[in-house]
């Protein structure tokens, strides 16, 4: 996996569409301003708050560490 989703852009992104959720539904679940994940899939919003990324890995399911980081379980 950490090949193919080397950021925590990309590990969003993989994690966001295998289960099916599109950007704006993951902003409204996650609590984030509407095109918030948009703009960290795109590279436009570098840095994620932690409380942000907890929120986002709340919603898809995945630990903060590999989402974060790239390691453990996603």
């Amino acid at each position: 996996m950490a090949e193919t989703t080397p950021t925590p852009s990309s590990r969003i992104q993989w994690a966001r569409t295998t289960i099916g959720l599109s950007s704006r539904e993951l902003d409204r679940l996650a609590g984030l301003g509407e095109g918030h994940t948009s703009l960290i899939e795109t590279g436009r919003r570098k840095n994620i708050s932690t409380e942000t990324a907890a929120s986002i890995a709340r919603v898809l399911g995945v630990s903060l560490d590999w989402l974060v980081l790239g390691r453990g379980r996603n």
